[in-house]
């Protein structure tokens, strides 16, 4: 009898590391080097890919594949060869390697304007995350990468209509919104290389985060902050911070995943929303958060549900 309770136990616990094992598991993504239409946005491209990369690499989230760039799709984008050929080509390479999902990025422009501080860099990119298995675009956006600081980007563009309007006060006007149309003009002259490396950083920055919402990567919740004993959750610990690029103000959602059963006899993952966040404080490994709505009132309950996810409240 003992020596059965003894294999039942061992037979136990080989299941529970094995189902630890498969949970820890991190989803396989290839990246490869975006590609451009110019020769002179080949170094752009590679740092651009070493920002992202690193990024995703520091945040333990993700099992990072190198997919190498083809040698001859450069030339291909200068002979306007459609991009949708070159993603199949990468697709097939990604098939050879563990990468469960592609992230395929295309440097749409990149460019030198005058902006009120001085010369600034800007970067356009669109970018694809492709399951490798079935060839699908989950997801595929646009981003804009800039060396301004944020609130200094968003008034640049009101600070240059507002100049337009000005100059051309004695015109119709047609004409003042063509001039704020082409408002800011571009630059002839070189910006600073740190002005491109911010650009850079900024694009990264945006990238990783769309990377984490596509894949509904989870944040994981550490503890109650404050009072623990107290009924009331104002304010908790999640896992992740300045290490995955985490910022004060970030938006979060907590939900409760339940498996149901449609009409169709098909299982489908229910998302029940339980509450939203707000950062409030980010450190090097973990950032405390604002409980700013709850949808349900026993909230404290829920918290060591093994159900339970925070993931990014994309906007």
């Amino acid at each position: 009898m003992k020596k059965l309770l003894l294999v039942i136990t061992a037979l136990t616990c080989f299941t529970f590391s094995l189902t630890a094992q498969k949970a820890k598991e991190l989803p396989a993504l290839g990246v490869t080097p975006f590609y451009s239409n110019g020769q002179d946005d080949l170094e752009l491209s590679q740092e651009l890919y070493e920002a992202v990369t690193r990024r995703l690499i520091q945040s333990k989230r993700f099992k990072v594949i190198d997919i190498p760039k083809r040698e001859n799709a450069q030339t291909e984008l200068q002979n306007m060869k459609h991009r949708e050929f070159i993603e199949r080509e990468i697709l097939e390479v990604g098939k050879s390697t563990p990468a469960e999902y592609l992230m395929v990025g295309f440097i749409r422009n990149s460019e030198q304007a005058n902006a009120n501080s001085g010369a600034e860099a800007r970067i356009d990119v669109e970018v694809k995350y492709i399951d490798v298995q079935t060839g699908e675009a989950i997801a595929a956006e646009s981003f804009k990468g800039t060396s301004l600081p944020k609130i200094e980007a968003a008034a640049e563009t009101g600070k240059q209509i507002l100049k337009a309007t000005i100059k051309k006060k004695n015109q119709n006007v047609a004409e003042v919104a063509d001039a704020a149309s082409n408002a800011p003009q571009i630059l002839n002259v070189s910006s600073t290389k740190g002005k491109v490396i911010d650009a850079i950083d900024d694009m990264a920055d945006q990238l990783f985060k769309w990377v984490l919402q596509t894949s509904e990567s989870n944040l994981y919740f550490i503890k109650v902050e404050g009072d623990d004993t107290a009924e009331n959750v104002d304010y908790i610990l999640i896992e992740g911070g300045q290490d995955i690029g985490l910022e004060e103000g970030l938006k979060l959602r907590m939900v409760l995943d339940e498996k149901v059963i449609s009409s169709s006899g098909n299982t489908v993952l229910n998302e029940d929303p339980i509450a939203n966040l707000k950062i409030t404080d980010v450190r090097s490994h973990t950032s405390v958060c604002k409980v700013t709505k709850k949808q349900i009132d026993n909230l404290k309950q829920h918290l060591s549900d093994s159900n339970l996810r925070i993931m990014l409240k994309w906007e």
